[in-house]
């Protein structure tokens, strides 16, 4: 959360990240032929890196800045290098500007460094100023949706109730649910058990479980958070498996507006493929009229990104299955479907069973995050290494470590001296082993 992890600013930067934050200033359109000179610069001064030269690195993005003064990668490279030299302050700026570059379709992973910050009140309501411009007109779904996350989440610690509400609104999460907990996860040993509800639905069953006999309830998220806090509803608190049942169908077949106000704009009529986005802490199953369409135990930490699947969904109401198999810590889990270009869609939800038409198609091999993860670097310098490093960084962000590790290794061994691959890499592993002692305890 933004408002959560500590960070000392620094006083002689001070000034600069208020004039940097400083009310929205979202910039869309630059000369085609400034814009062009920039971006390569941005390349050299990535090559310069990669190759163990940071401070050339440093000295040729400053020369792209001076072309085009809100180029988001070239902020990007230079927040970076601030790291390395452990200058906070320095990164800080360069993300905020980062940010403020409207063309970019880097902005969902830019914006998930602010995390790393706390913020006073005045900081936080210049910022929750940029974020709701981002939001309302910047050119990449994706990045006003990581935005209204991050402005849902200021709006709430300054206490505007109202202006969460709407930012939540406007994302079209599914809040209601049919649910049923309590099934043993030990160890992560129930994942792969196929407890009663994944064998059949039946709404006045009882299952026998450690802790006494679990039933089906009615789950409603009256909280307009980002997500479904499932462990104010469910106990205990660790090793738990819960399922969520809920049928779905989209609502006037129409699109939510990116404002979150007003009525649905207007959709197709069919929608023969639509995109399920989950946002879990935990390793999850979901099912759609009985075909597995996502499964993956691999996720780690606390991601903000969500995993995307292309999914199809029939005409009436389509019956939505979803398996959380709960370690340890907070135990969140989020579902939206949107369009093919990330636009959330409106759904009605019926917490009754429903008819529905059974997908007879066989279920997915695996989670395929590739197309998703390559969707996220449009905008990413047009460098080799660059992509390369920021194909990990993209999947450290949905929580699959495991899968950036790998990325991250596969880079070294074409760019050796590159001193941010080093480093994330090194936190990766320190995470992973902070993880692995947590669980031991």
């Amino acid at each position: 959360m933004l408002s959560r992890i500590p960070f000392l600013v620094c006083a002689l930067g001070f000034s600069a990240l208020l004039a940097a934050c400083a009310g929205p200033s979202l910039r869309l359109a630059t000369p085609k032929a400034a814009s062009s000179k920039a971006e390569a610069l941005v390349v050299e001064a990535e090559r310069a890196l990669r190759e163990g030269r940071p401070e050339r690195a440093a000295e040729t993005a400053k020369k792209a800045l001076a072309v085009d003064p809100q180029l988001a990668s070239a902020h990007a490279l230079l927040a970076e290098l601030a790291l390395l030299r452990d200058d906070g302050a320095a990164r800080r700026e360069h993300w905020l500007a980062a940010l403020k570059d409207g063309r970019s379709g880097m902005t969902p992973l830019y914006l998930q460094e602010l995390r790393r910050w706390t913020w006073d009140r005045e900081e936080r309501e210049k910022l929750l100023s940029l974020l709701e411009d981002i939001v309302a007109r910047h050119q990449n779904p994706r990045a006003r949706a990581s935005a209204r996350l991050a402005a849902f989440e200021l709006a709430r610690s300054l206490g505007r109730r109202s202006q969460a509400e709407k930012l939540a609104q406007g994302a079209a999460l599914l809040r209601r649910f049919r649910a049923i907990a309590g099934f043993d996860n030990n160890q992560s040993g129930g994942y792969d058990t196929p407890y009663g509800p994944e064998r059949e639905i039946a709404l006045a069953q009882t299952y026998p479980t450690s802790r006494g006999r679990a039933a089906w309830r009615v789950l409603h998220s009256a909280d307009y958070g980002p997500s479904l806090l499932l462990g104010n509803h469910f106990y205990p608190f660790s090793w738990n498996i819960a399922y969520l049942l809920s049928y779905v169908r989209i609502a006037g077949r129409g699109v939510v507006p990116a404002t979150g106000a007003g009525k649905p704009r207007s959709a197709p009529r069919t929608h023969p493929e639509v995109i399920l986005e989950v946002r879990t802490s935990e390793p999850v199953k979901v099912w759609i009229n009985d075909r597995n369409v996502l499964a993956t135990r691999e996720l780690r930490g606390d991601p903000r990104l969500p995993l995307r699947v292309k999914v199809r969904l029939a005409p009436g109401f389509n019956k939505l299955l979803v398996k959380s198999a709960q370690r340890r810590g907070p135990w969140r889990l989020a579902l939206r479907f949107t369009d093919a270009q990330g636009r959330p869609l409106a759904m009605e939800q019926s917490v009754d069973i429903k008819p529905y038409e059974k997908d007879r198609r066989p279920p997915l091999a695996a989670l395929k995050v590739k197309d998703d993860v390559e969707r996220d670097l449009r905008g990413a310098p047009k460098s080799e290494a660059a992509r390369s490093y920021w194909r990990a960084v993209a999947l450290a962000q949905r929580g699959l470590r495991r899968a950036a590790l790998a990325q991250l290794r596969r880079h070294l061994l074409r760019w050796p001296r590159d001193p941010l691959a080093l480093l994330r890499a090194a936190w990766l592993h320190r995470q992973a082993s902070q993880n692995q002692a947590s669980a031991m305890r």
